[in-house]
């Protein structure tokens, strides 16, 4: 049944995102409605509960902390391969 809800929704998704004002933003519409949908099932909890339990706020959570790593992780490795001492000819 679960499967089918969100294959539901899913198409409901792509079908919105050809609207004008949503063109283009079909991939983060999946995204989030799949993290949101995970949360909900590895927690058990609905999306209506509490702050600290709530599946919504974990999943926002989670892609906020996941792209700041994914950020600082690139400004590390760029960090880590590019020379900073100049070479100077005389």
């Amino acid at each position: 049944m679960a499967a089918i809800c969100v294959g539901i929704g899913s198409a409901g998704m792509v079908q919105a995102s050809k609207l004008p004002f949503t063109h283009g933003i079909t991939p983060a519409i999946v995204w989030g409605f799949s993290q949101t949908v995970g949360t909900v099932a590895v927690t058990g909890n609905p999306v209506t509960a509490a702050v600290p339990n709530n599946p919504v706020l974990i999943a926002i959570v989670a892609m906020i902390l996941g792209n700041l790593f994914g950020y600082l992780s690139e400004a590390w490795g760029k960090a880590m391969t590019t020379s900073t001492v100049a070479t100077a000819r005389e």
